[in-house]
């Protein structure tokens, strides 16, 4: 148990190279109780994940240097986080075999529809913090 649940905080990290939607995702789950931090891209998704692994990562699919797909590559490769649940947001709707075959849980289009995006956080934590709930 991380120390975000010690809080009964979810530890959610948000990924993406876009800098303004990184401050508003932010914000936004700040104020859903959320313990949110933040990574503009893949290469610092991972370091950040390694020091404090996250209950819930939102990844950007497409990002320069190190994208989405190369990402849940990396993290399926490490044993601590193999099991943290990524949730992909992309501006196309991806179906559920593409989901799969990436390793993610599900997906969340952009732009972000608010209550389908906190449900999906909180339904993916949920399944794997099933004591927690």
């Amino acid at each position: 148990m991380n120390a975000s649940m010690r809080d009964n905080k979810l530890n959610v990290l948000i990924v993406d190279d876009d800098l303004a939607i990184l401050d508003l995702m932010k914000n936004i789950l700040k104020g859903f109780n959320f313990n949110p931090s933040v990574a503009r891209s893949g290469e610092e998704a991972l370091q950040t994940a390694r020091n404090d692994a996250p209950d819930v990562i939102l990844l950007d699919l497409h990002m320069p240097g190190m994208g989405g797909r190369e990402v849940i590559d990396a993290l399926k490769a490490e044993p601590a986080l193999r099991e943290v649940p990524v949730i992909i947001l992309s501006g196309e709707m991806l179906a559920r075999r593409e989901l799969d075959a990436l390793g993610a849980v599900c997906s969340v289009t952009k732009p972000f529809d608010l209550p389908i995006l906190i449900e999906r956080i909180r339904s993916v934590s949920v399944r794997n913090n099933p004591s927690d709930s």
